[in-house]
C-alpha cells in the first residue's frame, strides 16, 4: 500500500509546515495570504532547477493547464482565502472543524465527477479523522461571528474538495512532479500582485529560513507525496489521511515548540488513528 505510506507522509509534512509557519509569522505583519504567495515564491525556483534536471516537459494539452489552473485556484486561492476569512472571524476550532471536513466533499466530487466509488469503510473512516480534527479544536480560545467562520471554513472545504478532485484527471496528462511544479508556479503568478503590494513588511517581520523551509514542506515535499498517492490509487481515501494535517501539527507544536495539547487533542488524535488504521485494515 504505498499510496498509504505517501499519504501518511504528506500529512506530516504539512503538518511541520504548520508548525514552521507559526515559527516563522511569530508577531509578523505581512497578512497569511501573502506569506502563502511568498513562501511559493521562494521554493518556486528550486524546484524549477530540479525539474530542469529532470527532464521535466511542459509540452502538454491545453486542458492540462486548465485542470491545473482550476485546481490552483479552488485550493489555494479561494479555498485558503475562505480559511483565513473565517480565521479573522471566529474561533479556530469553529473554522477548522468545517474546514477539514474536506474529504466528504473529495469523495463526493470524485464519485459525481470521476466515477469513483465510495466505500463503507471509506466513509466511516472520513467521518472518523473529520470527527478527530473537530475535537482536537474544541474548546480553542476566541470570539466572534460563529456562523460565518462555520460557513466561511465550510465553503473552505468544498473548493479543497473540488479542487483536490481535478487533480486526478490532470494526472493523466503528467507526472506528479510536473503538476506539482506547474500548480506552484501558477500560485507565485496569480499571487504575485499581492506579494508586491506587501514587499515592504516582509524583511521587517517574516523569519525568512523557517518560512523557506515550511515551503519546502507545505507546498512542494507535501503535494508531492500527496499527488503521487493519489496517482497511485483513488482521489477519496489520500485526502482522509492528508486532512489529519491539523492534528499532527498540534502534536508537532507541543515536541518543538512546547505547546501543550489539551485532553481533546489526544483524543482527536486516537481518532483519527483509528479513522487511518481502518484504512491499513481495508
Amino acid at each position: 500500500m504505498r499510496w498509504l505510506a505517501l499519504s501518511t507522509l504528506s500529512a506530516l509534512l504539512f503538518a511541520g509546515a504548520a508548525v514552521l509557519y507559526r515559527k516563522a509569522m511569530q508577531g509578523a505583519k505581512l497578512s497569511p495570504l501573502a506569506a502563502s504567495a511568498l513562501r511559493a515564491t521562494i521554493v518556486a525556483p528550486l524546484l524549477y532547477a530540479v525539474g530542469l534536471l529532470a527532464g521535466v516537459s511542459f509540452s502538454k494539452p491545453p486542458e492540462f493547464y486548465l485542470l491545473a489552473l482550476a485546481s490552483t485556484v479552488f485550493v489555494s486561492l479561494i479555498g485558503d482565502t475562505l480559511l483565513l476569512f473565517g480565521l479573522s472571524r471566529s474561533p479556530v476550532g469553529i473554522v477548522y472543524s468545517a474546514a477539514y471536513s474536506f474529504s466528504l466533499f473529495t469523495a463526493l466530487f470524485s464519485y459525481v465527477l470521476l466515477g469513483e466509488p465510495i466505500t463503507p469503510a471509506t466513509l466511516l473512516s472520513a467521518l472518523l479523522v473529520v470527527s478527530g480534527v473537530a475535537l482536537a479544536y474544541k474548546g480553542a480560545g476566541g470570539s466572534g461571528d460563529y456562523v460565518r467562520g462555520f460557513a466561511a471554513g465550510l465553503g473552505a472545504s468544498v473548493s479543497w474538495g473540488l479542487g483536490i478532485t481535478l487533480n486526478k484527471p490532470a494526472l493523466e496528462y503528467a507526472t506528479p512532479f510536473e503538476l506539482t511544479l506547474v500548480r506552484l508556479l501558477m500560485l507565485v503568478a496569480l499571487t504575485a500582485p499581492l506579494l508586491a503590494r506587501e514587499a515592504g513588511r516582509i524583511r521587517e517581520s517574516v523569519n525568512l529560513p523557517y518560512l523557506a523551509l515550511g515551503g519546502l514542506l507545505g507546498v512542494a515535499l507535501g503535494p508531492l507525496a500527496y499527488l503521487q498517492a493519489v496517482a497511485d490509487t483513488n482521489v477519496a481515501e489520500p485526502s482522509i489521511v492528508a486532512s489529519s494535517s491539523p492534528v499532527l501539527a498540534v502534536v508537532l507544536a507541543s515536541v518543538f515548540l512546547g505547546e501543550r495539547p489539551s485532553r481533546w487533542a489526544a483524543l482527536g488524535a486516537l481518532l483519527i488513528f483509528l479513522g487511518v488504521a481502518l484504512l491499513y485494515a481495508v
